[in-house]
């Protein structure tokens, strides 16, 4: 199972211009936009947060707690891990809310070991740094994505 570390849940309300023109679309294809809109701005995370992450130089082996199960290691990892994933808000009906997480998926076990640290282990963060660059350009890149995705969608 994933790891929800950061997320980005954004209310369609916050944003005027766009919501003004969120209001004149039907609901189903308002909440799309809105997705799409928010899903970008977290992409921007995911891609600093990849080349942030620490990568290893050569191929290794993790032996678990008795040593009887391996896994091979390989640079670049936990890298590959890091996606997005739709955070379920438990609503049915269109209530102009997108809830996206950056997740770390089950290969990338050891993250919480790098970003937060541990008894022997610096840390070396990538999730923090990365969230705390692009935060403020996060509803900068939602704004132009609605706008762009309400266009499209207004030309069709």
């Amino acid at each position: 199972m994933a790891d929800s570390f950061i997320e980005l849940k954004l209310d369609g309300r916050a944003l005027d211009e766009v919501t003004k023109r969120l209001r004149s679309l039907a609901p189903q294809l308002r909440q799309r936009i809105l997705e799409k809109a928010v899903r970008s701005a977290v992409a921007v995370w995911v891609r600093d947060a990849k080349r942030r992450v620490v990568r290893g130089s050569v191929p290794h082996v993790v032996r678990f707690k008795g040593g009887r199960e391996r896994h091979a290691v390989q640079p670049g990892t936990l890298a590959r891990q890091i996606s997005i994933r739709k955070i379920r808000t438990g609503k049915f009906s269109y209530s102009n809310e997108a809830a996206y997480g950056v997740v770390i998926r089950r290969l990338g076990y050891y993250w919480r070991w790098i970003e937060l640290g541990k008894a022997g282990f610096s840390s070396k963060p990538f999730l923090k740094p990365a969230f705390d660059v692009n935060v403020r350009g996060s509803f900068d890149v939602v704004a132009s994505a609605a706008a762009k995705f309400i266009a499209q969608h207004l030309k069709a």
